[in-house]
């Protein structure tokens, strides 16, 4: 696919260098967007606008930016996110400045996180980029020098609040978990790292480092789909280790909720080693493959939701797991799925990710110190009390006891009650202990018995 936009005279350098790539893509008027026939993506304005969305694959979106419609005189052109598989600045006689993961801050003019070009005497600037299996819509941002100090100012402070806000978190639950000894704490706490992870990722903090390319450049592994898959697989581990207590009983959503995690495993290891198999796949294989993912994510999240609104009742832990997971799903289905409606939008998928997830964290983490803070009041283990009618057993048994017993009976762990009643495995013992005396029984069949008599 090639167009030729340059009706008159010998193309400049640059402009043959575009023509070379089989893509045109060139901005005449800022004011308005511009869409080239037959080529899969737009031009958005640069002005407080995103960057074209240039979708998945391997094909190269090309973007002129026309300084003179700049307002004020600017001196930093920033794309407001690392990002990108290939990023490139240009001027009119050739390569001006190329971005990458393993390229040391050092060695870029401008020493910042973001991809930034330092403008000298440029009447035009040219972008190039690839983003092969992740969406392209960044906004760009012109800064003189004064304004360009403020904004890395302001990005650093933010970025502290939040990773600070986020390490308090992590530090909390570890003191439940030294404390309590539940497991579902310990969990949640590698989730909360892995987005901590995740978010100095898609924020450039690991980038340009002596370790970059390695790990983001390798040519058979990429080890942000790990910190992707480390994130999303951890906080499926917590759901589960939480909630299959109550997800049991509904066969069918049990089974497809761990379907679709096994998947999810299988997508992380196949995206671990996309460097390997992505030049032997073509665009149409890539997009069929990105949508693929998406779809099957999109899946699982209406499963949770649907798990999460049949046992609301059960426990009071899935109402905080709504109410925390309702900004991501919101912000992974309406960008992704109803696009049209976030065109002109200023924003950055990463950034609304990032702001989700806080979210999703802070809520989790207030449901849990709620749970915690009720199993102190009432923990209490009442006195062994022998009682001979089987029906005033039965309601001797608490609501905790019965739902231990119950548990218990239908195969659960002593560590698989402890995750989902947040109480430790000692406590869990010395419940059944108390209900054994209770009941007068002395084995777990005996129990099991009971329960099919009296549940």
């Amino acid at each position: 696919m090639c167009f030729s936009c340059f009706a008159f005279g010998e193309p400049k350098p640059i402009e043959q260098k575009i023509k070379n790539d089989g893509l045109c893509m060139l901005a005449k008027d800022f004011n308005h967007k511009e869409f080239v026939k037959d080529v899969p993506f737009e031009l958005f304005e640069v002005d407080n606008r995103p960057i074209l969305n240039a979708g998945w694959g391997k094909f190269k979106a090309w973007l002129k930016v026309d300084l003179s419609k700049v307002k004020g005189e600017k001196n930093y052109m920033v794309v407001q996110n690392p990002v990108f598989d290939e990023l490139r600045f240009y001027n009119k006689n050739g390569l001006a400045e190329s971005f990458s993961f393993g390229k040391l801050l050092e060695d870029r003019k401008v020493k910042f996180r973001y991809p930034t070009y330092k403008i000298v005497n440029d009447s035009s600037i040219y972008l190039s980029g690839i983003t092969k299996l992740n969406p392209a819509k960044f906004p760009i941002r012109f800064f003189d020098e004064k304004g360009f100090v403020s904004f890395k100012e302001n990005e650093a402070f933010k970025n502290g609040i939040l990773l600070g806000l986020l390490a308090f978190v992590i530090l909390i639950n570890v003191i439940l978990f030294v404390l309590f000894k539940v497991r579902s704490f310990l969990i949640f706490i590698v989730s909360a790292a892995c987005f901590g992870l995740l978010y100095c990722f898609l924020e450039g903090y690991l980038f340009g480092r002596n370790y970059s390319a390695f790990f983001f450049e390798n040519s058979l592994f990429n080890f942000q789909y790990v910190i992707y898959g480390g994130f999303q697989l951890s906080s499926f581990w917590f759901f589960h280790s939480v909630f299959q207590q109550y997800m049991r009983p509904f066969k069918f959503l049990y089974t497809s909720f761990r379907f679709l995690v096994l998947l999810g495993i299988i997508e992380t290891v196949f995206m671990f080693l996309s460097p390997f198999w992505f030049h032997n796949f073509s665009d149409y294989g890539i997009v069929a493959l990105g949508m693929m993912l998406r779809v099957s994510t999109l899946i699982l999240n209406i499963l949770l939701f649907v798990v999460l609104f049949k046992i609301r009742k059960r426990t009071h832990l899935a109402i905080w797991f709504l109410l925390g997971l309702l900004p991501s799903w919101v912000v992974y289905i309406l960008p992704r799925f109803i696009p049209v409606l976030f065109e002109n939008t200023w924003f950055t998928m990463p950034q609304l990710y990032s702001l989700a997830t806080q979210w999703y964290i802070v809520v989790i983490s207030i449901g849990l110190l709620s749970i915690v803070y009720k199993n102190l009041k009432k923990e209490v283990i009442p006195e062994v009390v022998a009682i001979k009618n089987p029906e005033i057993k039965k309601s001797i048994l608490s609501a905790r006891e019965m739902d231990i017993l119950v548990a218990f009976t239908n195969g659960f762990s002593y560590t698989e009650i402890s995750d989902a009643m947040f109480i430790s495995p000692h406590t869990v013992r010395t419940h059944i202990k108390n209900i054994y005396n209770k009941l007068e029984i002395n084995s777990k069949s005996e129990a099991v018995r009971w329960v099919i008599e009296h549940q």
